[in-house]
């Protein structure tokens, strides 16, 4: 199924409804170019990764949103899985830069940005409660690891960024 603007690709299963009309809005807002909503997928990095290698993503589709109600064979840092089941957030974000030093930044404090953003988003509406962030990459919530942030460059295409959370 396409968004009337061709712009969200539903690519399989019984996705929620919810959350497709979440990534509608984000693209009529034009805060993303297009977007991939998965009912279930291995990694949302991967296939992320996978899209920029095999140029099924272009610069005009940038950003684009990949996400997925469940991932069963999540990647995070030093070759940790990271799964989900359902009802879960799950999502990558391609983003391209072709200026250096904003590469050098992302990969640099990109991570604890998004963690940042995060735990804003997640205090502003589920108060009181107060996430923790744990350098570099993960989200606590009270004493538990409510999930984490993992950022690839991808190498043999520099321009771009992905933006993996779960």
């Amino acid at each position: 199924m396409l968004h009337s603007n061709d712009s969200l690709l539903v690519t399989q299963g019984n996705v929620s409804a919810r959350g497709r009309a979440s990534i509608s809005q984000l693209l009529d807002r034009k805060i993303l170019q297009s977007a991939c909503y998965f009912e279930h997928l291995e990694s949302t990095n991967t296939t992320a990764i996978k899209y920029v290698q095999e140029a099924e993503i272009n610069r005009d589709s940038l950003p684009r949103l990949i996400v997925a109600d469940q991932q069963t064979s999540g990647r995070g840092r030093h070759g940790r899985s990271w799964n989900s089941d359902t009802g879960t957030l799950t999502f990558s974000l391609v983003i391209s830069t072709d200026e250096v030093k904003k590469r050098e930044r992302i990969a640099g404090l990109g991570s604890i940005a998004v963690g940042v953003a995060i735990a804003r988003c997640v205090e502003y509406e589920f108060a009181p409660l107060k996430i923790r962030l744990k350098w570099p990459n993960d989200i606590y919530l009270g004493g538990g690891k409510l999930g984490g942030i993992l950022m690839e460059m991808i190498g043999n295409h520099p321009e771009c960024v992905v933006i993996g959370v779960g």
